[in-house]
């Protein structure tokens, strides 16, 4: 990649990098995604609002062909703080999502499982 592919946005004084045309933040069913790895593998921290210094309440990876979303509820390092939401295996071993539609339709998927495993144990 060129350096002009790459656009620094600065963020409660941490960079963000934005590559291509992925945005590092998206709402998504009232959740944000924060891209904080954009390739091998591209994954995201799942905030409950737009402030990005909340607890997170989830976690999504693409790596090697396996997709896997955790829901995160209470404080992370308690031994019961994540549980495996959705496990999705592409048999082209990708580490990124092949185009926006893709990678839209499989955020969309995780915001939804995350919320019901959050509202089922009663918490956000």
């Amino acid at each position: 990649m060129k350096p002009s592919d790459y656009r620094v946005e600065h963020m409660a004084g941490v960079p963000w990098i934005e590559v291509d045309d992925i945005p590092h933040h998206r709402r998504i069913k009232k959740l944000s995604f924060y891209l904080t790895c954009r390739s091998y593998p591209e994954q995201y921290d799942v905030h409950p609002s737009v402030r990005r210094n909340t607890q997170p309440v989830g976690y999504v990876r693409l790596r090697r062909g396996s997709l896997t979303v955790d829901a995160i509820r209470g404080r992370p390092g308690n031994a019961d703080s994540r549980a495996e939401v959705l496990r999705h295996h592409f048999s082209d071993g990708r580490d990124e999502f092949e185009d926006e539609a893709v990678r839209e339709k499989w955020l969309k998927l995780a915001a939804k499982k995350i919320k019901a495993y959050l509202a089922k144990r009663g918490n956000r």
